[in-house]
């Protein structure tokens, strides 16, 4: 499980984001900016923190990398990938 969150946000606050950390394993990545960057300025492909990307060398990543690394690890271990 990956749960995101933005460092400014004013929406979510980072203690809520995290609130499932306290009942479950998850990867965290934090997003500069707020809420609403992440589904907007960091969906661009070009962005710094494009969800498809890492960054901050490779410490973190976007939900769409995360997914695609799954996608990739259930493939590499002859698990039939879903249409």
């Amino acid at each position: 499980m990956l749960i995101c969150y933005g460092t400014n946000d004013d929406l979510v606050e980072k203690e809520t984001a995290l609130a499932p950390l306290d009942f479950i394993e998850a990867e965290v990545t934090p997003f500069p900016k707020g809420h609403v960057a992440i589904a907007t300025s960091w969906s661009s492909p070009d962005s710094a923190y494009a969800l498809h990307a890492r960054y901050e060398d490779g410490k973190y990543r976007g939900p769409v990398r995360f997914h695609m690394d799954m996608d990739d690890a259930f493939g590499k271990k002859g698990t039939p990938k879903t249409k």
